[in-house]
């Protein structure tokens, strides 16, 4: 039985899809089969009609793709999709694109000027939320590996309360 699931997983794989069904096959693959989850997303935000269409529908997919991608730790990928997600972002977008950029420093071991920097950009982005602060003030003492998924802890509730069988239905 578990050979049949895989083996099906595997051939759906490699069928070519379109934009919607590639973006709800990434949703059902994110938890069996991340990497391939990630690969779809990617390959959705490299498609300008795509990502045209998403923002003008609002931008809420473009926006659950970034909380994967980051919970995923593909944090460039993520800031990507929450600055491609609207223009210009909604409060909401840009609290994530702050914690983003913080988190994306402290995971290549930036030197804490660095970091600084970011933090700045994030209070531009986000004053009122204090968590890219708090991250920028313990990465560097944290000095952590990129395996630790930080944000896990520390993000906002996600914008578009997506759940896996709410958007396959």
């Amino acid at each position: 039985m578990e050979q049949r699931r895989k083996r099906g997983f595997h051939e759906i794989g490699t069928i070519p899809l379109a934009d919607g069904a590639l973006f709800f096959r990434a949703v059902a693959e994110i938890d069996e089969l991340p990497e391939r989850a990630v690969k779809d997303f990617q390959t959705l935000l490299r498609r300008r009609a795509w990502v045209d269409a998403e923002r003008r529908m609002g931008g809420g997919r473009i926006v659950f793709v970034g909380d994967v991608l980051l919970r995923l730790g593909y944090v460039h990928d993520a800031i990507r999709a929450y600055e491609l997600a609207s223009a210009p972002p909604p409060p909401e977008v840009k609290e994530r694109l702050a914690m983003a950029l913080v988190y994306a420093e402290i995971l290549r071991r930036a030197e804490p000027e660095e970091i600084s920097r970011a933090a700045s950009r994030a209070d531009d982005l986000a004053p009122t939320n204090p968590l890219p602060q708090l991250l920028a003030a313990l990465g560097p003492t944290l000095s952590c590996p990129p395996e630790i998924k930080i944000l896990r802890l520390l993000a906002p509730p996600p914008l578009v309360s997506f759940s896996v069988q709410a958007v396959l239905h």
